[in-house]
């Protein structure tokens, strides 16, 4: 009867220690939290790339080159200035941006088919997004909206 009783407290101290163990395990391990990023380095639902809407259309950086003045463009059409800047949700309004410099002043430049933003440390040139990647981008962010909504 005691051998029985014996074995009986090892499995009881022996279940308590795994289930200590497990607690611990899973206290200790680290939790994903909701605006970490999977790869890109920036939250989830963040708009991750420079944008503008111009003219009806959505322009994606083209490239950037370092700090320039306005007599540098003179050539150019001066369109206007940068208004609100959006991280979150697409540029809704023309001479809206996603992550650029309120303020800054846009250029048209026609003939390359470009649109440049001159920043304060910086000047970004613009592409036009083709009506497929448009699209396909707006999508994007209206689904990534959602998901946030939903939240």
């Amino acid at each position: 009867m005691r051998n029985k009783l014996r074995k009986a407290e090892i499995i009881i101290v022996l279940s308590l220690l795994m289930i200590a163990l497990l607690f611990t395990s899973i206290a200790c391990t680290k939790r994903s939290s909701v605006n970490d990023s999977k790869s890109t380095g920036y939250p989830e639902g963040e708009i991750q790339n420079l944008f503008i809407y111009y003219d009806g259309h959505y322009w994606i950086k083209k490239d950037s080159q370092g700090k320039r003045t306005e007599s540098d463009y003179i050539h150019l059409n001066k369109v206007g200035t940068t208004l609100e800047d959006h991280i979150y949700k697409i540029p809704p309004e023309d001479f809206h941006t996603a992550r650029m410099e309120l303020g800054s002043t846009v250029f048209e430049d026609v003939e390359r088919k470009e649109v440049i933003v001159l920043q304060k440390q910086n000047t970004v040139t613009f592409i036009r997004m083709d009506p497929e990647e448009e699209s396909s981008f707006i999508k994007s962010m209206d689904e990534d909206e959602a998901k946030a909504n939903k939240k």
